[in-house]
């Protein structure tokens, strides 16, 4: 490739011309480092990502006979009080993430949408979210695998407990 370029230069090709082939080249091994760091990166953050999910299959396979059945009874619990409230499947996805914690904008980024959306839902919901009692959400909080700081599973896939 280099004979080839002097050979191009010794036939009228210009010095400039041959140093704008160089800085395209400097330029596209840049980008291609950068690529390579960033997939490196995502490579990483894949692994603790798949660890982490490991380590909440193994906790929940953990749990007592008991504290399942009592968190599937709350679940449905939740879940009917929700239907008496007439809310919509939206509402009922943000009022559960609400029960456990998370923040408006947590709940934006957990089921890709504004946070202005979610902030409307939640007020639409203000009047009923006064309803849930207080010991709900503590005992709710209590029996969750996790919490918001971490990262939730798709909100497709996000069962109640």
């Amino acid at each position: 490739m280099i004979i080839g370029r002097l050979v191009a230069l010794a036939h009228g090709s210009g010095l400039g011309h041959l140093l704008q082939e160089a800085v395209i080249l400097f330029i596209t091994l840049i980008i291609l480092f950068g690529l390579i760091v960033e997939y490196r990166r995502k490579n990483q953050q894949l692994s603790l990502l798949q660890k982490e999910l490991e380590e909440a299959r193994n906790m929940s396979a953990s749990i007592s006979p008991h504290v399942s059945a009592a968190r599937h009874k709350l679940g449905q619990a939740i879940v009917e009080q929700f239907a008496g409230w007439q809310l919509s499947k939206s509402e009922q996805e943000v009022g559960l993430l609400l029960l456990k914690g998370c923040s408006l904008k947590e709940i934006a980024l957990l089921r890709g949408t504004a946070e202005k959306t979610i902030r409307q839902q939640a007020s639409s919901m203000h009047g009923v979210r006064r309803l849930i009692p207080e010991a709900l959400c503590l005992v709710l909080t209590a029996l969750c695998d996790y919490s918001c700081s971490r990262r939730l599973p798709n909100p497709t896939t996000l069962s109640l407990l």
